[in-house]
């Protein structure tokens, strides 16, 4: 359900109490802006209305260059420019100032847990595969998501540009999509699971850093039977009718996971350590929302990459709110998408003009150590992502140096440079 249909029930009457307005000039106030002190909503009404229907959720505030977040802003029923309450913008910043360790290579897996999730192993061969996919207005809702264990935002083209991945460890769907086409900035991902790739083409690109194939046999994915490109494999993909061309490109998963098994396609689990205990430490976050804006600074995002969360704390988990202003869920059954785990990570983005078009890598596809922006269980640390090498597991570190103990369940990671805005309620 979208903001909009919120005047339609009513809703807008609950929430719009009060609105004082007063002219007190900007004060610095952890990386946000006060503006005075304003009362704008009840936001017990809005929090109940979200909680009757969780399609219901109020977008986070457009935020540019010349205007950064303010506490207490403007309220404007209908549309984007909607927000309550408090904002912090974490200042972006690529290099991390953690005293970091040498960190195991990796560990062993629990016995009948699952390696990406912590959630019980569904007692299947493990095959992780990685898949690109759209995510423009139109592909919305995907399918297969419900069971991918990881979801990614992943730097696509300059601009802010970004496509999604997702990464299945532990079910595996029939059908998954809407699948698109591979980038430099997606190999990584892939590699750093220890996961198969399924992709449909690549950029008409050249050169080493910008060639998606060129990195997959850099780090061992190409050549081992573990790249599936759909257009030299048409038995593996087709277009569906029940979403629009060209975001209906649908993978046979089931038949990705067959071949790999019927090829003899070995995988070394890289599993994340897992803890019971909730987050208690860190800033109260349960709003989150990315504004990308890719090369630098502009007088607005790339709106077709916008991306925000919601904290449910009665289910222990984050909703994420996509680009048509809804929350995620599963085509085929309408699951409400929950992430246990919602993680930053910040990386030096380099770009390369080719055609038309401006393509964008990571200035070290991923090998070495960046800033991790962490959020749990409502609450919000700065951590760090560590990687030895391309073919190595991906160890994030909590606020103390340590390997970052996860919280059970799916983990959404977005990955982005400094100059992308990441802000978050108090």
């Amino acid at each position: 359900m979208k903001i909009h249909d919120l005047t339609k029930r009513g809703a807008a009457l609950a929430l719009i109490i009060a609105l004082t307005l007063s002219c007190a000039p900007g004060l610095a106030d952890g990386g946000g802006v006060r503006v005075g002190e304003s009362i704008v909503i009840n936001e017990s009404a809005q929090k109940q209305a979200v909680e009757d229907e969780l399609g219901s959720l109020v977008p986070l505030g457009e935020v540019s260059a010349s205007q950064p977040a303010v506490d207490d802003g403007p309220v404007s029923v209908g549309s984007y420019e909607t927000y309550v309450g408090r904002e912090t913008i974490i200042p972006g910043r690529t290099e991390t100032g953690i005293a970091l360790q040498a960190y195991e290579a990796n560990h062993a897996a629990e016995e009948g847990i699952a390696p990406f999730t912590g959630l019980p192993d569904a007692g299947k061969p493990f095959t992780p595969i990685t898949v690109t996919i759209d995510g423009n207005v139109e592909s919305y809702p995907h399918w297969g998501v419900g069971d991918a264990d990881i979801v990614l935002q992943v730097p696509n083209q300059g601009g802010g540009d970004t496509k999604l991945m997702f990464v299945f460890g532990n079910t595996y769907p029939d059908e998954v999509g809407p699948a698109r086409s591979a980038r430099a900035t997606m190999v990584p991902v892939a590699a750093m699971f220890n996961a198969a790739y399924v992709y449909a083409g690549q950029a008409p690109v050249k050169g080493h850093n910008i060639e998606a194939e060129s990195l997959m046999r850099d780090y061992g994915i190409r050549g081992s039977g573990k790249s599936f490109n759909l257009l030299n494999n048409p038995h593996l993909s087709e277009r569906v009718n029940f979403a629009v061309s060209p975001v209906n490109l649908s993978v046979h998963l089931s038949k990705v996971r067959d071949e790999l098994i019927s090829g003899g396609v070995s995988f070394t689990k890289f599993p994340f350590l897992f803890t019971d205990e909730p987050r208690v430490s860190g800033d109260s976050a349960t709003w989150i929302k990315f504004h990308h804006y890719g090369e630098q600074k502009k007088e607005s995002d790339n709106k077709k990459s916008r991306a925000s969360f919601y904290y449910d704390a009665e289910r222990g988990g984050y909703y994420h709110l996509n680009n048509r202003d809804e929350i995620d869920s599963e085509r085929m059954t309408g699951e409400k998408i929950l992430f246990a785990n919602v993680i930053v990570l910040r990386t030096p983005l380099k770009y390369q003009q080719y055609g038309e078009n401006i393509y964008v890598y990571y200035e070290n596809h991923l090998i070495g150590s960046g800033v991790a922006e962490i959020f749990q269980n409502g609450r919000y640390v700065q951590g760090a992502w560590v990687r030895e090498s391309g073919t190595s597991r991906l160890v994030l570190v909590d606020e103390d140096g340590q390997e970052l103990k996860m919280q059970r369940g799916r983990t959404f990671i977005v990955i982005t440079n400094a100059v992308t805005d990441v802000l978050y309620k108090n």
